[in-house]
């Protein structure tokens, strides 16, 4: 991975002299991250960001502007920790309750809107789906319980399981969260939600007369 990003980075730091290693944008995010009116989106249009954002970067370079974005950021959170901890808390259902239907032709816009104008197909599919993957996200937690309160897996093996959902949740939590950056560790929390199933199943076997 070195390897393959390194030429760039040297390529980043003979045009803006100074070391980028990929691009420049993280200042941007931690900027979005502590700033309630953005919502946590991108929209360099709407009114706030011309009276605020503007005012910040004019004039600078893409280095400079996101040193001066990243600085305002962590002014903000000293600032004010509770707003902060606040947005934070509201990334948490921005990343996990989702459907990830709005990527989808025809499914684009939020089922309520799809409801009052009378588009029922499209809601009810957007619902179906929402549940579909709020099911698995479900199971994975239970899942999880299930196999670190029982003690029948290996906890080390279980805890490497662990390890990508818990980083990625923490980064998009602190920084930046759309529903499509849970689907990298969704794999981890099928495996899980498979867990949970056996378990579930074990059980109904074993409630059945006559089957163990």
């Amino acid at each position: 991975m070195f390897l393959t990003v390194l030429p760039w980075t040297v390529r980043n730091t003979l045009v803006f002299h100074h070391v980028v290693l990929v691009s420049t944008g993280g200042g941007q995010l931690v900027w979005l991250a502590t700033v309630p009116f953005t919502g946590g989106e991108w929209n360099e249009h709407a009114p706030h960001y011309q009276q605020v954002y503007r005012p910040l970067v004019q004039g600078l370079s893409a280095v400079e502007a996101d040193r001066r974005l990243a600085r305002e950021g962590l002014h903000n959170i000293v600032q004010r920790p509770w707003e902060y901890l606040r947005l934070c808390l509201l990334r948490v259902p921005r990343l996990w309750v989702s459907g990830h239907s709005n990527m989808m032709v025809h499914l684009e816009d939020s089922s309520w809107n799809y409801w009052v104008r009378g588009q029922y197909g499209q809601a009810l599919v957007k619902i179906a789906l929402l549940l579909l993957n709020l099911g698995v996200v479900l199971l994975g937690v239970l899942g999880g319980y299930l196999a670190f309160s029982a003690g029948a897996v290996d906890i080390r093996q279980a805890s490497l399981l662990t390890v990508p959902i818990a980083v990625k949740t923490m980064i998009h939590t602190l920084l930046f969260a759309v529903a499509r950056y849970q689907i990298p560790i969704l794999p981890f929390l099928m495996i899980f939600a498979a867990y949970a199933c056996w378990r579930v199943h074990r059980v109904t076997r074993a409630l059945v007369p006559g089957r163990a």
